[in-house]
């Protein structure tokens, strides 16, 4: 007798069968999606070999039938990465159709939507890459700016004041807060805000400008001013975690410059600049930049060689010659920082930089007459930077030429009306001279800014009570 066989084994089985053929045919139907959706491959000609066959590569996995998604994300990457827009648009929309819980696809439409102006493009798609990822600070933030560009100014509060409540240290969503009160006129709550930024992140750039504005506009120069610098700055900006890795699918030396430029971290710099020297080895700007970021991870030994390599490159880049020379005299090479410094002036004779450092390398000479030369040069070439001013002040401090020095003083101060290094000097020179009121006005001035070095301040105010009897 046939054994009976037990009905639930069947179930299981159909089920089973009707689970393979949906994974299945949802396989093929991404397939079909992706192929019919990939873009007409782009003019490459003038491109480099590496991209070309990275983006043939992805095109072949992006027509597979077992990984078609994976392939078209990578495609879609390089694109982007090297600035095939069109192309890169019509990939992202692809993702967002068959992924459509992954929210960095529609932010990074966005990205690419806003950068050629179409904000009432980019703008749902931001709002989709919110609703997707809710403690997403950067879609918050770049649909923010969005929808304050467009003047939704009432959406761009509703959109900032809730990133606020999420993450209230966020000093970039209370930098958009103070955006929206200055669009309200509400000076004093817009001021406020500011504050709260730059106590959470002392050199966030944007709040710095916006105060120098708001201090102009109230008519303090010398508190716009001191802004005003503090927001030219370098700062690495907030990082943008979608877009991070998009450097690394780039094949443009340029562009990966310029994602080196603005890496959270100086290896991830260094990193893409070597990529960047790999494909343009004779572009002595690229080693320039790299060295600076090793001179900021104390790889000097490094930092010299793609100095001297960058400067063999490009004879007559002046600044790379400056920053070459201040190394080698930090390092305490003298003879080679003295000879690189000779060869840069006769390469580059209208830097005033190296106007200005060989002035101060012959005022610690005591050669002040020459000093005196190369600094007014420097000036001439250069009026807006203070320092050879500052110099020329101290040369005539010591050799008791206080009408020329107090001259030279004023003329800084006009340029930079809040430079701590200044006030200090315009201070002891009015005592030196027995010019009362104008030291203790420029004490004074000293005492209100908040980066003066107490101890300093202090030897200004015992000088005054030693000539005066009495403090300022």
């Amino acid at each position: 007798m046939t054994p009976r066989r037990t009905p639930w084994l069947f179930v299981l089985a159909a089920c089973l069968a009707a689970a393979v053929i949906g994974v299945g045919w949802n396989g093929v139907r991404t397939a079909l999606i992706v192929r019919r959706a990939l873009p007409p491959p782009p003019r490459l000609a003038t491109r480099p070999a590496e991209l070309v066959r990275a983006l043939a590569a992805a095109t072949r996995e992006s027509r597979s039938l077992f990984r078609p998604a994976a392939g078209l994300a990578q495609l879609a990457r390089l694109y982007h990465a090297n600035g095939f827009y069109p192309e890169a648009l019509r990939c992202y929309r692809t993702l967002a159709r068959i992924e459509p819980a992954e929210p960095r696809w529609p932010h990074l439409i966005a990205t690419i939507e806003s950068t050629y102006g179409r904000l009432a493009e980019a703008i749902p798609w931001e709002r989709r890459a919110v609703h997707l990822a809710p403690t997403a600070a950067m879609a918050r933030l770049r649909l923010g700016a969005m929808l304050l560009k467009s003047n939704q100014l009432a959406e761009a509060e509703a959109v900032y004041e809730a990133l606020h409540r999420i993450a209230p240290d966020n000093a970039h969503a209370l930098l958009g807060l103070a955006r929206c009160r200055l669009r309200r006129e509400d000076e004093r709550r817009a001021r406020d805000l500011l504050g709260q930024a730059l106590a959470v992140q002392p050199d966030l750039a944007g709040a710095w400008a916006l105060l120098s504005s708001l201090e102009e506009k109230a008519g303090h120069r010398e508190s716009a001013e001191a802004a005003r610098r503090r927001s030219e700055t370098r700062v690495r900006e907030m990082a943008d975690p979608w877009a991070a890795d998009l450097a690394d699918y780039c094949y443009d030396a340029y562009q990966l410059s310029v994602a080196a430029d603005v890496a959270q971290d100086p290896q991830r710099g260094c990193a893409l600049l070597r990529r960047a020297i790999a494909l343009a080895p004779s572009v002595g700007a690229y080693h320039h930049q790299i060295a600076k970021l090793l001179i900021e991870r104390h790889e000097k030994d490094a930092a010299r060689e793609e100095l001297e390599r960058a400067v063999e490159l490009a004879p007559t880049d002046s600044e790379a010659w400056s920053t070459l020379i201040t190394l080698l005299l930090e390092t305490k090479d003298q003879r080679a920082g003295l000879e690189a410094l000779a060869r840069a002036l006769r390469l580059c004779p209208d830097s005033g930089y190296l106007h200005f450092l060989n002035g101060n390398r012959l005022m610690s000479a005591s050669r002040y007459d020459e000093a005196i030369r190369e600094f007014e040069t420097a000036k001439r070439l250069h009026p807006a930077e203070i320092r050879s001013y500052i110099q020329l002040s101290r040369i005539y401090v010591i050799t008791a030429q206080f009408t020329k020095a107090l001259a030279e003083a004023r003329q800084a101060i006009a340029a930079d009306p809040a430079n701590i290094t200044v006030l200090n000097l315009l201070a002891r020179l009015s005592i030196m001279i027995d010019d009362r009121p104008a030291a203790e006005t420029w004490v004074e001035k000293l005492r209100t800014q908040s980066s003066a070095d107490p101890r300093e301040l202090a030897q200004v105010v015992a000088l005054f009570r030693q000539q005066y009897g009495r403090d300022p």
